[in-house]
């Protein structure tokens, strides 16, 4: 699953059906190291609901979620970035989770096709208390 093919999925996810009215990629890539640097070291993209939320959103495969939210959470440097952000009124997390499904039909068992989904997972200060 290519990893442009996710962020896209999820801008147009985050623009459509959660509403935002502005969302922007903040993840840099390096082509001499070939790595990707994620902004505050947790966000992938920036959404914004004019007058009323900001959020740093994460993309990964359903697979990786628990691995990205280890990642934020065992690196006390990210960990004190995102609280810090999270402090902001109206800033929330969120973990976006991408995997294939075979489509259902409705008289039970599966179609032809597949279609994408995406587990959300909302990452608030109170979660980070623990950290």
């Amino acid at each position: 699953m290519a990893r442009t093919k996710n962020v896209s999925r999820t801008i147009t996810h985050l623009l459509d059906i959660d509403g935002f009215d502005i969302v922007e990629v903040v993840e840099q890539y390096n082509s001499y190291t070939r790595q990707r640097k994620d902004l505050f070291g947790f966000a992938d993209l920036l959404a914004v609901r004019v007058g009323a939320e900001i959020a740093a959103v994460q993309v990964c495969s359903h697979g990786e979620l628990n691995a990205h939210y280890r990642k934020v959470v065992d690196n006390e440097e990210v960990l004190n970035k995102l609280k810090s952000f999270l402090s902001i009124p109206a800033a929330t997390f969120y973990l976006y989770g991408w995997r294939k499904l075979k489509n259902k039909l409705k008289a039970g068992g599966y179609g032809k096709g597949y279609h994408w989904e995406a587990e959300i997972i909302e990452i608030t200060k109170d979660d980070l208390e623990a950290y």
